[in-house]
C-alpha cells in the first residue's frame, strides 16, 4: 500500500471507485439464463457463528481512527454471476451470510479510500484455496480487466489499468498472504503514461477467515509527503483490531 512506489505523471481528478473486491464482481456482471424455478432448493445459510465472524472481520471507521469517515456504508454480500472473477471457486459457493462487505472509508479530504470484506470458509483448507486463487495470474488479470472496464464505463476512454506489482514487504508474515497493485494509465495522444491513480488489493487470512482490503488512491500534490506511511500505519492498526475479533 506504499504509494511512493509509483510516480504520478498524468493527473486525473476522479476514479470509478471499485470499492472492495471481496465479491469480485465485474462492473457489469453477466446475468443470463432462465429465472429460478419453484423447485430450486433454498439458498444455503451460514450458521450464526460464521455470520458473526464475517461481520466482525471487516475494517470499521473506529478501527482506522480519527481522520477516516464513511464514504459508503457496509453492506451484505451479493452472489457472483457467470463471468465474474472467482465464479468457479469455492468462494462463490459460500452462503452469502458467510461473507460480509465492510464500509468504504475516506481519509479526510484526501482521495484515499479503504474498504474491506471478509469470507469465512467451513475450514482452513478452503480459506487457503481461496487465497491461492486470488494470487493466481488468471485471477489477477481478471481483476485488472474489470477495473479497466469500470474506468472506461465511467466515461473516459483514454484510461487503462495495468498490473504494476504482485510482491511487497511482509508477504507471508502475520497473516499477510497476497498483494497486487494496479496502476491507472492515460493516453495523452503521444502514448500511454502512468496517471496518479492506483488500486491496491491485499489479502489476509486468519484461520478459516479471509479478509480482502482494497486501497484506491488519487494522489494530489497537496497530500502530505508521509501520507502513504500514515495510511499504512492506520490500516495496520485496523487489522490488528480485526484480527483480535476473529481469533
Amino acid at each position: 500500500m506504499d504509494a511512493s512506489r509509483w510516480l504520478p505523471y498524468v493527473a486525473v481528478t476522479a476514479l470509478a471507485l471499485a470499492g472492495c473486491d471481496s465479491g469480485e464482481e465485474s462492473t457489469a456482471p453477466s446475468v443470463t439464463g432462465n429465472p429460478p424455478s419453484s423447485t430450486q432448493t433454498t439458498t444455503p445459510v451460514a450458521d450464526p457463528a460464521t455470520t458473526a465472524l464475517a461481520q466482525a472481520a471487516v475494517l470499521t471507521q473506529t478501527d482506522l481512527g480519527g481522520p477516516w469517515t464513511v464514504f459508503r456504508p457496509e453492506s451484505s454480500a451479493e452472489p457472483l454471476a457467470p463471468g465474474d472473477c472467482g465464479y468457479d471457486s469455492g468462494y462463490a459457493k459460500l452462503p452469502l451470510s458467510a461473507r460480509h462487505v465492510g464500509p468504504q472509508l475516506q481519509r479526510g479530504e484526501a482521495k484515499w479510500y479503504v474498504s474491506s470484506a471478509a469470507a469465512v470458509f467451513p475450514d482452513e483448507a478452503g480459506a487457503k484455496e481461496w487465497v491461492e486463487t486470488r494470487k493466481s495470474g488468471e485471477y489477477v488479470e481478471c481483476r485488472r480487466a474489470a477495473l479497466e472496464k469500470e474506468q472506461k464505463d465511467a466515461g473516459d476512454q483514454r484510461l487503462s489499468v495495468k498490473t504494476a506489482e504482485t510482491t511487497g514487504p511482509g508477504l507471508g508474515q502475520n497473516g499477510y498472504e497476497g498483494y497486487v497493485r494496479y496502476q491507472l494509465h492515460a493516453d495523452t495522444g503521444s502514448g500511454t503514461q502512468p496517471a496518479n491513480g492506483s488500486f491496491s488489493r491485499h489479502t489476509y487470512r486468519v484461520g478459516r477467515t479471509v479478509i480482502a482490503v482494497s486501497v484506491d488512491v488519487i494522489s494530489n500534490q497537496s497530500d502530505p509527503p508521509d501520507l502513504s506511511d500514515q495510511v499504512a500505519n492506520e490500516i495496520t492498526k485496523g487489522l490488528t483490531a480485526a484480527f483480535a475479533r476473529v481469533r
